[in-house]
Parts: C-alpha cells; structure tokens; sequence
C-alpha cells in the first residue's frame, strides 16, 4: 500500500491546488498523516485484509477519506471521525528540501535548514525553519506537496484509479513509508 501512494506522487495535493480552492468549499481526499493505518482502522480490519492480495485504492483507502474545507490564509478545516478541528496547511519539507538545493547548494538555508522534518505547518503563511529562516509560502513552488502529517490526495482520484494496492506490513514496504 505504501507503493501506491509513493508511486502516485503526481496526485498528492500542491500549494497550486490549494490557492485554486474556493474558501469555504469542501472537498473529500485520503489523509495519509503519518499514523493513516490507525486512524483509518487499516490495521484494526486485518482480518479482512490479507497479506500481498490485490484490493482497490477506494476499497482500501475508505477508512482514511476526510472532508476537508479550506478557510483563509493556509488553514483548514478536517473532519476526522465526525470531529471537525482547524488546522494550519502543513507543507512538505522532503520536497522543498530537493527543490531548494539543487538551486543553491551553498546556501545555508541547505546546509542548516530542512533537518530531519518531513511535514511541517505554514503559520500565518510563513514556514519557520529556525529561529532566524523565515521562508513565505508565496516563494515556494506552486508544486509543493501539502498535506497534515503526510500528503493528500484526491478522493475523487482515489476512487477512480483502476490500479490495485495490495495490503502489506513488511520490512520492505515500512521503508518505501519512510521516504514520505
């Protein structure tokens, strides 16, 4: 399952696709936060799930589709087991990590910056990634990942994707995890 969502990347929600949402419009995705397989009872149903055995994106995934509404500046809305809160977007660090230094590989904001974070909140539409780097969300590629504890996609693409995901706990698939 952690395949599926490493090699669909390309459907992850982007800083592009939050500044096209109306505010106040809601939208269903799969949250995949960094405990999904919790919250969305993915390890509480093994008994239905069976090791290397194909299912749907949409079968699987049900149990993780969040409504989520957009509000002003970077925050939103999560409804999460019929409890709504108010979070701020967060933002992928991995991704600005990659984009940033291959631009300026001598810059400290590489060297100094980005340690060991994967996802990390907008506050007031600004990142701080120390107590003296500041970085706008204004400066940041429109392609960056954004998500709350990990990324987002889509429900409509969830539920559309005619590939199978296949159910795993191995060694192997907790490492592809890791890379998000």
């Amino acid at each position: 399952m952690y395949n599926w969502i490493s090699d669909n990347k390309d459907l992850w929600l982007t800083l592009d696709d939050f500044d096209m949402w109306p505010i106040n419009q809601s939208y269903d995705v799969a949250m995949f936060d960094r405990n999904f397989e919790e919250m969305g009872s993915i390890w509480g149903r093994e008994s239905r799930w069976k090791q290397d055995i194909p299912y749907s994106p949409k079968d699987l995934f049900s149990g993780i589709r969040t409504r989520v509404t957009k509000l002003g500046g970077h925050k939103w809305l999560l409804e999460i087991d019929g409890e709504i809160t108010e979070h701020n977007v967060e933002v992928n660090i991995t991704f600005l990590r990659e984009f940033f230094c291959r631009r300026h590989s001598r810059s400290n904001i590489c060297k100094n910056s980005f340690k060991e974070l994967r996802w990390t909140p907008l506050c007031n539409s600004k990142l701080f990634l120390n107590k003296n780097k500041i970085m706008d969300a204004d400066d940041m590629p429109g392609r960056t990942y954004i998500g709350w504890r990990g990324p987002m996609i889509f429900w409509a693409d969830v539920e559309s994707d005619p590939d199978n995901v296949f159910f795993s706990t191995s060694a192997e698939s907790f490492e592809i995890a890791k890379r998000y």
